[in-house]
Parts: C-alpha cells; structure tokens; sequence
C-alpha cells in the first residue's frame, strides 16, 4: 500500500486497525447538543462486512474493499471469493468502467469487461437504494461509499452502542428504491460515526475526532409504540485510512487485454522514430520452466547493422559466449566465439534466397526495420494501461495484441499480448560537435508476451496463458556510452574474420584550414565523427558500413591530418554460400577504386558550424591522398613478441581509434611511424563446436512481424540452445581459411 499522507494521520480502526478521520466544525442538524458533521476525506480506503437480507431470508455476507481517489477522478472496488477476484475499476476521465474476473489459484481465465461507469450504480447502495443514476461526468462525493448522501438532509440521531464503541448516528431519508422494494415510506438510512468520548491515540490537540463504523438501511413497522425493525443492508466498516489509497488497486492486472478500453489522454506510446540506435541488456524467463537467458544488443537502425552478445550451447552441458554480428545490408551473419584468437568466425547466410538484402522492399514489418519497429509499432496499436510494477519499479504500461507472433507458428492464426513497460531516465545522444548530453526520456525496462490459446511452433507448443518474461536493463541511444570490454576495436567489428589479403589498411589527408583548431576540440576525437566517416565512406564505396572499420582521426605535430580506416574485401566464404550474393557485392578493388575517385572529386568532406562563433567550416579530403598504410597484422616476427619494431626518429603522432559505433577513441603517441618485419607462417587451431541447422535456409518471409522478434524469439524458443541459429536456420560453415 502507498503513502500519499502523513504518517501521524494513521491509525487502526476496529478489529485490525483504526484510523481517523480529522472533523470541523459546522451548523449541526436535528438536536441543538448534535456533534459536528464529519468531514470525509476526498482520498480514502475503507474495507467493509456487507451484509444482506435477500427476498427468501436468506443472509449473504460479502467482503469488499473500496479505495476512492476524489483527486484522480477514479474509484477501485475489490471483491473477493472463494475461487476468483472480482474487481472494478472506474474511471471518470475516460467515462469507462473495467471489470475483471481473475482465478485466485492462477488458472482459469483471466477476463476483461468495459462498461460504462454508469452502469456500476449497483455498486454504490446509498444511490441505487434512492434511486438515483451514477454520473457520467463526475465522481460521487466521498461519503457516498461510506453511507451519507448529504450531510444537509442529515439529522442527528444521539448517541448509540455500535459494534461495543460509543457512536454518532446520523439518519436521512429519501431511499425511494427501498421503500418501493420494502412497500412502505418508513424506510431510513442510519450512518455510525464514532464518538468523541472514545479515547483514542491522536495527538493531543485534536479536540473532535470521528471516524465512519459503518451505515445500514433500516424498514421500521408502522405500528407505535414498539414497532418492529427490519435490516436489509448493513456495512460494516472494518478499516477505514484517510489520505491514502492502495496504489496497486488502481493497477490493471497482468496478462490482460481489455478490448474497446479508451486510455487517458496524453499517454501516447513513447515515440522513437527519431532514434538511429539502441543498446540494451536483456535476460529472459522462458514459459513453463525456471531457465533464464540473456544478451546484450546493440541495435543501429541507420546502418541496418544489429550485434547480440549471447551463450551458444556448444555441448549439453557447455556454452560458448559469442558474438553474433548481423549485416542487413547485405544479408550476411558473423558469428565470434569469445576467448579463441584472431580468425575463428563464421560467416552465414540471414537470408539466400535475395541477392541483396537491401533490395528487399514491402515488408511494413520486417524485423528491427526502424526503431519504433522494434517494439512492434508498425503492426499493433498499443494502448495505455496505467502504471505497473516490475523489479520494484513503478513504470507505465503499453498493452497490444499481435497476429504475427511468433514467426515460427505452424497454425494458421496466433494470439498474443504484448505488454511493454517503461519508465523514465537518462539517455545519451551526440550533438553535431561530438558532445555527449544527456536527455530524460521514457525507456523501456520489461516485456512480457503472452500467449493468448496455444500456439504451436517448430519447437514446440506456446501453451495458453503462459509467458515469455523479459526484463531490460541499461537501454541507452548511443554506443559509446555502453562500453564494449571484449573487442578493441567497437561494436560492429569483423575484422578478425578476414586475413591480410582480405583488406586494405587506407589513409587519405584531411584538409582543416577553415579551422585549424578543431583538432583540439571534442568533435574531432568523438565516436560520432569517426562514424561519420565511416557511413561516408561505405556510402562512396558502394559498401556495407561493416566492411568500412577501424577509423581513426590522427593529428600529427607536424600539422598534418589524416583519416585511416580498414576497408574490408567480399569475405571468401559467401561465394561458397550464394555464388549470386557474392558477384552482386562491390569488390574490394572495386570499393578503393570508387572512394579514391570520390576523394579525387572533392566528395569526401564534412560541414559543421563552430560552436565559438557560428562561423560554419568544412573539413575535405585532399585529392590523390588516398594511401595505403603498412599494416603490421600482415607480419609477424620469430621473437615472442609478435609486432617487433625497429624505431627511427619521427615527429609523434596523436591517434584516435575505434570501430565506428564503439568505444571512444585511445589516445597515443608511439615513437616510430616504420616497422621493420619478417614473414612467418600461422597455424590453424580446432572451432568450438557448434550446432549446425541443416534445414532449409532462413528465409524472406519468416522476418515478417518480428518487431525485435528474432531477438526474442532466439532467446525464448530453445532454452541455452544456438541463439539465432537453430530458429534462423541458417547454414553455417567452419571457414578453416579464416585465420
């Protein structure tokens, strides 16, 4: 239960607790000794014994709680029994109210009913037994739940015996329902109230305190002077707490959709259209079972590059943690297990059946296609459910259904609900110096997908009711921020997987005339304008961004400025997986020969404004300066050191370097700039094993509906199985060339 009052304000009330309501002082009705008329609070909870008389004599007692929020415009009404809660909730701002049945052992349905709140009058006797309407545009007064329908057509009864506790009455008439019901107009309400003679522990210098017992409607007989007396209907008030609420009454229960349900205004699901990236940490618990998995994800919807850090099963009992580095560009998959030395990847296929994966055009909702994508924006409609809880944090609740998951159904139709949690917090972005800020934006922290009948799957059934948990940790919008421990070179980093005659270690000189000084600002030694670099130059390669890596930005004290990068060649394993796939991609060669003749026609340059003074400048690749650079990885020398150097006298160098995407860039100043090297030979070493899928290959239309669905999908189905190899389906193949 939430405070939303000061704690001195509590107290227990009958049997467990009792606590107070604070009263003033006002004209009293009936006789001239009456006490004030209380004042109800506009913010309560009162729990309450009802019970009622039914035309057969026959006594039925209900338990009910009542949490009245006069602030927010909303009341929430619990109703226990012996196999399932019944509970209300209703809502003046939408005019709607909920209704659902949920199974208190966890089984059975869990039901969902809109009405509109007028509907909901049985629920208030004090109005239905006088015969009027529950308001569509306004809450009742808060004394209504507690048996007053005004305090002006009131008149004090005198002091009686409630429940064993000196009390107040007060009675009123006017139950025009009741006294149809009863056929007789002497029909009253008498509402308890206690006395102030009850000794209490409430600070000292409240002088009237009174706090509701309950109400019942009593038929009295017409015939004095001892007429007989008849109950009905009696509340009895059990707890009763002033300016608190329990927050949770108002929360709509889990795996439940409520169809035709309006949201409040101004809770649009949280827009990321505007986002280029995102990373995250992830952890999983599977249905039915105890096993929980993980990943971490870097996501850039710009690049159309995504990675996933994750545990591959590479025996029963062992896991191998690997990097899987997917390229939409051009369809392809690395794969790199951690902890084995430089060349031990493989190459697959995301799909095979295009020969280019850019070309693919029509699907509304392929997977990862955009950020709001990834949620499933492009498919669902999502409406607003109100705040939620999930690891003990109080966030707010997005609920839509989807058709379209999981991809790997063999039914013809599927059900599922999608509850998105988020909450707010701290982002990053990069402004266009290069500058880190930070921004409190909605994140989301958990999703949770349920399957609304049994579904069943290529690994199995997706049982009605259970479902896929997740919780997110981390989310951010920027790669630099999320540190990458386990490459030195960024995110989005292949270069392992290819030899020394599979690439070009590249150099072009950059011309910083029009602002000699931005070497010395944040700009020129940000992730961001190396990435920048980086998109450029795939852009004028006619290449993948993943091919173009390794960019530095180097300043020498000489004055001069370079730009070096890695342009990495079509990897040799993909012509023996899509013979197409591989003539169709720019060649190495080719992608050298197109940047040089981009530089040479003064292509390759960056515009930006100056943050002292406005002035905007222009950073250009000076024509003919593409080199090559001698790149030490090509050698390697007897000693045990791998990269001996012999040192000559060079001015220093000031170097940044990353994988655009990744880390910020080191900063160092080695001694030499020429290395003096012999060849020598590498030896092989045996690939982790890994499971190998031989189904058909992945294809274009199991991406469909996906959202960040192959993510999830290969976390969930397959419990420490190949995440995002048995579910693509994709062949992999030991490139034992890749050294």
């Amino acid at each position: 239960m939430s405070s939303m009052g000061p704690s001195w304000r509590t107290w227990l009330v009958v049997v467990v607790v009792v606590v107070v309501v604070l009263v003033t002082r006002g004209e009293a009705q009936g006789q001239d000794d009456s006490p004030p008329q209380p004042e109800v609070a506009n913010l309560y909870t009162t729990r309450v014994e009802v019970t009622r008389i039914t035309d057969q004599n026959i006594t039925l007692v209900d338990y009910m709680q009542y949490d009245y929020h006069g602030p927010e415009n909303k009341v929430a009404i619990k109703i226990p029994s012996k196999y399932t809660f019944t509970r209300y909730i209703l809502n003046w701002n939408t005019g709607q109210m909920l209704k659902f049945k949920l199974p208190k052992n966890g089984e059975g349905e869990r039901e969902c009913l809109v009405r509109f709140v007028e509907e909901g009058v049985t629920l208030f006797p004090v109005l239905s037994g006088s015969g009027r309407n529950l308001s569509s545009d306004h809450i009742p007064s808060p004394g209504v739940i507690l048996g007053v329908l005004n305090w002006t057509d009131t008149h004090y009864k005198g002091q009686y015996g409630q429940r064993g506790m000196p009390s107040e009455r007060w009675d009123w008439c006017g139950l025009k329902q009741y006294e149809q019901d009863a056929a007789t107009p002497n029909v009253s309400m008498a509402t308890y109230w206690s006395a102030s003679s009850w000794k209490m522990p409430v600070p000292e210098w409240q002088i009237h305190v009174s706090f509701p017992l309950g109400y019942e409607v009593v038929i009295q007989a017409s015939d004095p002077p001892t007429p007989d007396m008849t109950k009905p209907l009696v509340h009895n008030i059990m707890y009763y707490r002033p300016d608190e609420v329990d927050a949770e009454a108002f929360l709509l229960p889990s795996e439940v959709y409520c169809p035709g349900m309006l949201p409040e205004g101004g809770h649009d699901f949280p827009d990321f259209s505007k986002d280029r990236l995102f990373t995250f940490s992830l952890e999983v618990k599977l249905p039915d079972t105890n096993a929980v998995s993980w990943a971490d994800g870097w996501y850039d919807f710009e690049k159309q590059l995504y990675r996933i850090d994750h545990d591959v099963s590479s025996t029963p009992r062992e896991t191998i943690t690997t990097s899987e580095i997917l390229d939409f560009n051009d369809g392809l998959s690395f794969t790199i297990p951690w902890g084995f030395g430089p060349g031990e990847c493989w190459v697959s296929l995301i799909n095979d059946t295009r020969t280019d994966w850019s070309d693919i055009t029509g699907l509304g909702h392929l997977w990862a296609d955009s950020p709001n994508a990834f949620f499933g924006l492009d498919t669902t409609n999502y409406t607003y459910y109100g705040l939620g809880v999930i690891r003990g944090l109080t966030g707010e609740e997005w609920r839509g259904q989807r058709t379209d998951w999981p991809p790997n159904t063999v039914d013809e139709t599927t059900l599922t609900l999608w509850q998105w949690t988020f909450t707010h917090g701290n982002v990053s972005t990069v402004t266009s110096m290069g500058e880190v800020v930070y921004l409190e934006r909605h994140i989301p922290i958990g999703l949770k997908v349920t399957a609304h009948h049994d579904i069943n799957t290529n690994e199995g059934l997706f049982a009605k009711g259970s479902s896929y948990v997740y919780q997110l940790y981390n989310f951010d919008l920027e790669t630099d921020v999320k540190e990458d421990l386990y490459s030195d070179a960024g995110v989005f980093d292949t270069y392992q997987c290819y030899s020394a005659n599979w690439r070009d270690h590249l150099k072009f000189k950059l011309d910083v005339s029009s602002w000699v000084d931005v070497v010395e600002t944040p700009l020129f030694t940000s992730v961001w304008f190396r990435e920048y670099w980086q998109k450029l130059l795939a852009e004028k390669g006619t290449v993948s961004p993943l091919r173009i890596t390794r960019v530095k930005t180097i300043w020498e004290d000489n004055g001069l400025t370079w730009v070096e990068f890695v342009l990495l060649y079509r990897h040799p394993a993909i012509g023996d997986l899509n013979t197409d796939l591989f003539q169709h991609m720019t060649t190495g060669v080719q992608a050298r020969q197109f940047i040089s003749q981009a530089i040479d026609n003064g292509e390759v340059f960056f515009d930006g404004t100056r943050a002292d003074n406005g002035e905007a400048f222009r950073l250009v690749a000076v024509a003919g300066s593409l080199s090559i650079v001698t790149d030490p990885d090509c050698f390697s020398t007897t000693t045990s050191n791998p990269h001996s150097t012999t040192p000559h006298s060079t001015p220093p160098v000031i170097s940044t370097t990353t994988t655009p995407g990744g880390n910020q860039g080191t900063t160092t100043t080695p001694s030499s700039n020429s290395v003096t090297t012999t060849p020598s030979t590498t030896t092989s070493t045996t690939p982790p094993t890994i499971p190998i899928n031989n189904n058909k290959p992945y294809s274009s239309g199991d991406l469909a509906g996906l959202g960040i669905g192959m993510l999830l999908t290969g976390l969930a189905f397959g419990a420490f199985a190949t995440f995002l190899v048995v579910i693509k389906q994709c062949h992999y193949a030991v490139m034992s060339c890749c050294r």
